[in-house]
């Protein structure tokens, strides 16, 4: 298995949150309305949305070369975390989702959030502002998203920049820049 780590030298934004994990119980607050369609500016902002992780073993692209599996090489994979969004009061999110769906990191009812490995969760984002940007969700915040379950999910804000162009992306890239537990 592979082990999605920055390269040397790249600094990493690390996402902590001091707040505790929700149950199935609690309200999706009225933040899920900051997310919208802008047009030719393409979908951006913070929704909150309530759900649970699931893992997906996810054959690794072959790093910057892509030629993973060409000439008769071993493909690996990693642990790739789906969030399955169970509720969402955002409509923008959920065209959003919906015109991902095919595209392997989010469809419909599905966020995408990175590779998880060494109890943390670690992804790549890219937008106009910062470009392409490493980030990881802290050691805490990645156990309580992990422990989400269908029948007991968690509330999670899910923050996605401004980016008016596209292409391809690395194995543990993920839509979103941040995730951070709800309050």
């Amino acid at each position: 298995m592979k082990v999605c780590t920055p390269a040397s030298g790249d600094s990493v934004t690390t996402i902590t949150s001091t707040t505790t994990a929700t149950t199935k119980n609690t309200q999706v607050s009225s933040a899920s309305d900051a997310f919208s369609n802008h047009g030719d500016d393409g979908y951006y902002g913070t929704p909150q949305v309530e759900g649970y992780a699931t893992i997906f073993q996810r054959q690794d692209g072959g790093g910057d070369t892509g030629d993973c599996g060409q000439n008769g090489e071993l493909c690996t994979t990693v642990d790739y975390v789906l969030f399955h969004v169970t509720r969402n009061s955002n409509v923008a999110l959920r065209e959003f989702l919906l015109d991902q769906n095919g595209n392997s990191f989010a469809g419909e009812g599905i966020i995408g959030m990175g590779c998880v490995s060494n109890e943390v969760i670690s992804y790549s984002n890219v937008s106009d502002s910062d470009g392409w940007k490493p980030y990881t969700i802290s050691a805490e915040d990645t156990t309580k998203i992990m422990a989400s379950t269908a029948n007991s999910p968690i509330a999670i804000n899910v923050s996605r920049s401004k980016l008016t162009t596209g292409g391809g992306a690395p194995t543990c890239y993920s839509h979103f820049a941040t995730f951070t537990l709800a309050d």
